[in-house]
């Protein structure tokens, strides 16, 4: 097959978006991304039933889409009694004739009594052929019939310029009555700061952690030691390809404290 110029005159229109998608993957990397342009897609709740989403651009495999306007993009009321957890997504679709498009929409999540999952979502890639793929950007949880604040699940990227002169503000990843997991990065390379309180004292007991959001996880597991200052907190922090965070004591009775530990790895 004969070469294809892209940047260069051919007479006739020749550049098709899969021409500008290729460079953008090869460039800046296949993944989805928010951009650190216009208000770079905030989101607020501005009623029970409104995820605003500000101005701002991102880029779903290679695909730029820009959002000029805030958005609104509706929430379906909860249920007394229920939690559900539900998704805003990007969604690119890629039509039979050939066009594609792209838009904010809801996902609803399953209603349960105790802990709610995410919604599914298509996890298509638009380099390989996806006709239909979704980026999540935010989780938007509920409570029974209360609404919490959108949740962020995008990587942002920042400027070549930004890069080289800011240092990454640190995001809370997990949250819970246990302690808070706080990450930072610079590229693909990822440090956490696990601030917990155990809940399992046993010889060799382990107990769960959470799950780190997409973006967030190593490209292998990751095992980090934890050694207290009273010889009697040895723990094994682990940190599945999976994003499943959990620990383990490494033998003998630990106390239940509260404990510090830093784990750095490279992401997926």
């Amino acid at each position: 097959m004969s070469a294809h110029l892209i940047t260069g005159f051919a007479g006739k229109p020749h550049i098709s978006s899969d021409d500008v998608g290729a460079l953008h993957a090869g460039v800046i990397g296949p993944g989805n991304y928010v951009l650190d342009t216009r208000q770079g897609l905030k989101a607020s709740m501005s009623s029970a039933n409104t995820c605003l989403i500000a101005p701002g651009d991102l880029l779903m495999g290679g695909r730029h889409v820009a959002f000029p306007d805030a958005t609104a993009v509706t929430i379906q009321s909860g249920t007394q009694g229920m939690r559900r957890a539900d998704m805003v997504v990007c969604r690119y679709t890629k039509a039979s004739n050939g066009v594609e498009t792209a838009a904010l929409t809801a996902l609803k999540g399953q209603p349960a009594s105790g802990a709610s999952a995410d919604p599914v979502w298509n996890k298509g890639s638009i380099p390989d052929g996806a006709t239909i793929a979704d980026m999540p950007l935010y989780r938007i949880p509920l409570d029974g019939i209360s609404v919490g604040q959108p949740v962020p699940l995008y990587d942002k990227l920042p400027s070549m310029w930004d890069s080289l002169t800011r240092t990454p503000a640190p995001v809370v990843l997990i949250s819970s009555k246990w302690g808070t997991v706080t990450g930072a990065r610079a590229g693909r390379m990822v440090h956490l700061t696990i601030n917990w309180k155990s809940a399992a004292g046993g010889s060799w007991e382990s107990g769960a952690i959470g799950v780190l959001p997409d973006g967030w996880r190593p490209v292998m597991d990751v095992a980090a030691a934890y050694q207290g200052r009273d010889g009697g907190s040895q723990r094994q922090i682990l940190i599945q390809s999976d994003g499943t965070a959990t620990y383990q004591n490494m033998g003998g009775t630990q106390n239940t404290g509260g404990f510090i530990a830093t784990v750095c790895y490279l992401s997926a």
